[in-house]
């Protein structure tokens, strides 16, 4: 929430010398400390300004001063760094003046990080209610029940906010690692590079962090998916987790938002390949999620359009994400498809085509294909 500041001096017998506000239009005099025109005056009794902290300045040959910090939310707070400008300056002019920029701009610092707090949302990968794990199989996994042993699990989320209690949405600042943050994407790695999963990496990521104004929440909404901005990005030169080869296809397709690679207990049918994707017998059931039927509309990659963005929206209400994990089950959305069979001439697993049979049931249970005759179906592989 926006903030007025209000600074009282009290000197040596505890009494006010001088208010100063952030309206700084009536500028600072010299020869005293500070002169400016007053505002409502900010005491705790009033039930005008919220208390936020003081300090004290002493200095040679000066009466001690102490300085008091006052909050008034009914206030903008949009000339408090022109505030800041002017006393930098008089300070160079005058010791105090220093003493006193240092600790106004300390304390509204403190103010300001006193409003927001760190958040860390935690997210659970599973297979049909049970924790995914590189080298577990699974069984009854999809329509035919088989057991599945994953290889690969990793997805891209983006646009993450948290919901109040009154309904309102917050974005989530990132922490800019640079690592698995940049910008407004997360990458969520489960898997460890460890036996099958022996083409990922040993570093994962199973959380999401940032800040948020301290408030109530109960609710979390993201996008699974790389914004338009980032998704047809040159890997090799874009930074961590943009730079993850293994979550990208071309820059006109973009990046993979989510790959789930496994071998299956039957080797899937196949007889062809189209789409330029490539097929091993060995690999068996691959669900791999993209925009597609995308076209250059420019001469660069930023310029790429895809008919079929393949951006999932999630929502979950009803707990606080900083106490409640999010789970991805990719047991769900393979519920009604047979993993171990591939339908002819098409690409293997699902690679996200809307006329690929294998897709169908896939994308339908992520909200991105309405099932004939029905209203799309809400996404099943988000949950609490």
């Amino acid at each position: 929430m926006p903030t007025m500041i209000h600074l009282n001096l009290i000197g040596r017998n505890e009494g006010p010398v001088h208010t100063v506000p952030n309206d700084v239009d009536q500028g600072i005099e010299s020869g005293h400390l500070l002169s400016m025109r007053m505002l409502p005056p900010s005491n705790p009794t009033n039930g005008y300004a919220k208390f936020l902290g003081q300090d004290v300045v002493v200095l040679p040959g000066q009466p001690r001063i102490r300085i008091q910090i006052w909050e008034n939310p009914r206030r903008p707070n949009h000339r408090v760094k022109k505030l800041w400008k002017y006393l930098v300056l008089k300070s160079r002019k005058n010791l105090l003046l220093s003493a006193l920029a240092y600790c106004l701009i300390a304390s509204f610092g403190e103010s300001q990080a006193s409003t927001n707090e760190s958040i860390e949302i935690r997210f659970s990968a599973q297979v049909n209610g049970e924790p995914f794990d590189c080298g577990k199989s699974y069984a009854g996994v999809g329509a035919s029940g088989k057991t599945v042993t994953p290889s690969d699990f990793r997805l891209f989320i983006s646009e993450i906010s948290v919901l109040t209690k009154s309904g309102k949405l917050v974005p989530v600042k990132l922490h800019q690692d640079k690592l698995w943050q940049f910008d407004d994407v997360v990458l969520l790695d489960f898997e460890n590079g460890k036996g099958p999963c022996g083409n990922g990496t040993s570093p994962m990521n199973m959380s999401v962090r940032g800040s948020v104004p301290r408030d109530t929440y109960v609710g979390i909404r993201f996008t699974i998916g790389v914004p338009q901005t980032h998704n047809h990005s040159d890997p090799t030169t874009a930074p961590a987790p943009l730079s993850t080869t293994a979550m990208f296809w071309n820059w006109q397709g973009g990046y993979k938002f989510i790959k789930f690679d496994s071998s299956a207990q039957a080797e899937p049918q196949h007889s062809g390949n189209k789409g330029g994707h490539q097929h091993d017998a060995s690999a068996g059931f691959s669900f791999h999620l993209g925009s597609t039927q995308c076209a250059a509309l420019g001469t660069t990659p930023q310029e790429a359009r895809c008919r079929q963005p393949n951006r999932v929206a999630v929502e979950l209400t009803g707990a606080d994400p900083r106490k409640k994990k999010v789970v991805v089950d990719i047991g769900h959305v393979l519920e009604n498809t047979d993993v171990s069979f591939n339908t002819p001439n098409s690409p293997p697993g699902c690679m996200s085509s809307l006329d690929d049979p294998d897709c169908r049931e896939i994308l339908q249970s992520l909200s991105l294909l309405p099932a004939p005759g029905r209203e799309p179906r809400s996404q099943r592989l988000v949950s609490w």
